[in-house]
């Protein structure tokens, strides 16, 4: 067992061909996830948006909501 998870990787964001805050040109996108967005909400400067209120707009800002979370039907097991 310590061998096998010795060699496990957890890919994250590399999946969409960025390391860190820029694209490369060594990894590949491997899949296309597709949606439709649910609504559209413009939002004043200094809003808080994000889980937990984490992250203030620095600027007025207009943002899309999408359904792909797991309540949304979207299958855990893809990724």
């Amino acid at each position: 067992m310590n061998d096998i998870l010795g060699m496990l990787v957890r890919l994250g964001i590399g999946m969409y061909s960025f390391t860190g805050n820029k694209k490369t040109s060594y990894l590949k996108n491997i899949f296309t996830i597709k949606s439709r967005v649910l609504f559209i909400k413009k939002v004043n400067k200094d809003s808080f948006v994000s889980y937990g209120r984490h992250y203030t707009l620095p600027a007025d800002s207009t943002y899309a909501v999408l359904p792909i979370g797991y309540a949304d039907g979207l299958n855990k097991y893809l990724f």
